[in-house]
C-alpha cells in the first residue's frame, strides 16, 4: 500500500499495517532519527500517530517544524505532538557517516572533491511564535515543557 516510498515513518507504517488493525497507531509513538519530512508529517497525521520521537531537525524538508509543522495545524485532522532533540549529536554523526561513504548502487558517481567527514555540531536555531515546545531529553520518556523559543538542541514540532 505504501511501497511507493522508501522514507522509515512509510515502512514503519506498512509494517505496522500488515501485522495490527489500523486502530493501533492511536497507541503508537514512532522514534526516526530525522524529523519527518512534510509528506510523512502529513501521512502520520492522517493515520493517527499517537506521537514523533526524533534526533536532528530537517531543515530542508522537516514537517514537524523544521521547515512546517503539520503535525501542529489545527485545520485538519487532529494534530499529534512531536519531541525533537532526542540523542541529536549521535543521528547527526550517524547520516555524515553513511553520506561520506560511496553508494555501491549508485550510477557513475560524480567525484566530490576533498570528501571528509565533518565532527562539529553547530548548536539549533529555534523559531517559534510563541507556541510552547516539547524539549525531550535523552532518558527516554523525560520531557520537560518550556515556553522559551530557543531551547538549546531541540527542534520544535
Amino acid at each position: 500500500m505504501l511501497q511507493g516510498t522508501r522514507h522509515a515513518e512509510f515502512i514503519a507504517l506498512s509494517q505496522i499495517m500488515s501485522k495490527y488493525p489500523l486502530s493501533v497507531l492511536h497507541e503508537t509513538d514512532l522514534y526516526v532519527t530525522v524529523e519527518p519530512c512534510i509528506m510523512c508529517a502529513s501521512a502520520l497525521r492522517q493515520f493517527g500517530i499517537r506521537s514523533v520521537y526524533f534526533g536532528c531537525a530537517n531543515d530542508r524538508f522537516g514537517g514537524a517544524g523544521g521547515v512546517m509543522s503539520i503535525n501542529q495545524d489545527r485545520s485538519v485532522d487532529p494534530p499529534y505532538p512531536v519531541y525533537g532533540g532526542l540523542f541529536r549529536e549521535e543521528s547527526i554523526m550517524l547520516l555524515r557517516r553513511y553520506y561520506v561513504q560511496e553508494n555501491k548502487k549508485a550510477p557513475e558517481p560524480k567525484q566530490k572533491k576533498n570528501r571528509e567527514l565533518k565532527t562539529e555540531i553547530l548548536p539549533i536555531n529555534v523559531k517559534n511564535a510563541g507556541m510552547p515546545i516539547e524539549v525531550a531529553t535523552p532518558v527516554l520518556g523525560t520531557r520537560v515543557a518550556t515556553a522559551t523559543p530557543a531551547a538549546p538542541d531541540t527542534p520544535v514540532g
